[in-house]
């Protein structure tokens, strides 16, 4: 494809980009055009260049690893080229993150990638990772909450996490092992607070402490208790868990990572919670140094050894 960005995003898509009125598709042509010559001012030519630098330079490798694997050929091209040079807010969210989940997965952790496997039903998924013990079917959801104007790292979005399990659930077929890969972009990142993925699929700790029902009063200390209320541990009727064709939930996450000198890249923030219910569980070994939250006899824990609670 040559340049995969100026192939895909031609002078007409730049066109559209630009008479939007959403502030997103303004912010992605600023980024398209970050490579022509830089304002005279300062502080707008620094932001030209970490554009260029960051956003624009990730963007063209993921879809270069995309353009690699095949994704964006053969019948299913179509649409995700349309999402990705679309006005559409959530279908660029959605394309990009299948082009950034099929760049973690090649780039990353090296492993063979191929586009689109059959799901549950006839469905089709967005990736097959190749493995020699067993192949990976991979799902993308990119999961989206809005932070309100003039807040930081505000709110607790685990129910927005725990609905693209349900979702993916029903397109996952069983018998093969399948990963849901999230790229959210929620109102406080998931690895900034990763109890967001503790309660979303496991469950929370909550203080808890005896009442005298009487009296309407407390007799002993606060202590805190786990409740395993999370989609992985959610109980059918007779007992058994709902959630077993999914193996692992993976989250990668953008961050601006500003090097000295005025150097930008973007770094990726990931981490895997296990499924402990999984019918056809997914390798520890595949992910690397990234955390991953893994059951241990009757514990769960961090693999980086982070605090749970």
């Amino acid at each position: 494809m040559g340049d995969v960005l100026t192939t895909l995003f031609t002078p007409d898509v730049l066109s559209r980009l630009g008479s939007s009125p959403s502030p997103l598709a303004q912010w992605r042509r600023e980024i398209l055009t970050a490579s022509e010559p830089p304002p005279s001012s300062p502080e707008a030519a620094m932001r030209v260049r970490r554009l260029r630098a960051a956003h624009r330079a990730a963007w063209e490798g993921y879809l270069t690893a995309a353009h690699a694997c095949g994704l964006l050929d053969g019948e299913s091209r179509n649409d995700l080229r349309a999402r990705l040079t679309g006005k559409d807010d959530a279908g660029f969210r959605s394309a990009m993150a299948e082009c950034l989940a099929c760049w973690f997965f090649a780039a990353k952790l090296g492993l063979p990638v191929e586009p689109r496997p059959s799901g549950r039903g006839g469905s089709v998924l967005e990736l097959l990772i190749r493995l020699s013990d067993g192949d990976l079917h991979a799902e993308v959801k990119a999961p989206y909450r809005e932070l309100p104007a003039g807040r930081i790292g505000y709110g607790d979005d685990s129910d927005a996490l725990a609905k693209c399990l349900e979702q993916a659930e029903k397109q996952f077929a069983k018998g093969v092992r399948n990963v849901l890969f999230l790229v959210p972009r929620l109102r406080t990142q998931v690895f900034a607070l990763s109890r967001q993925l503790i309660q979303a699929f496991h469950g929370e700790f909550r203080f808890v402490a005896p009442i005298d029902v009487a009296k309407g009063e407390a007799v002993g200390p606060l202590r805190p208790e786990f409740f395993p209320e999370g989609r992985f541990l959610k109980l059918r009727r007779g007992g058994k868990p709902c959630y077993t064709r999914v193996g692992a939930v993976i989250s990668v996450e953008e961050d601006i990572d500003e090097s000295p000198g005025d150097h930008w890249v973007i770094a990726h923030k990931a981490m895997v919670v296990h499924n402990p219910e999984a019918m056809d569980p997914i390798p520890e070994s595949i992910w690397g140094a990234y955390p991953q939250l893994v059951r241990r006899g009757e514990r769960i824990e961090w693999t980086d050894g982070r605090r749970i609670f």
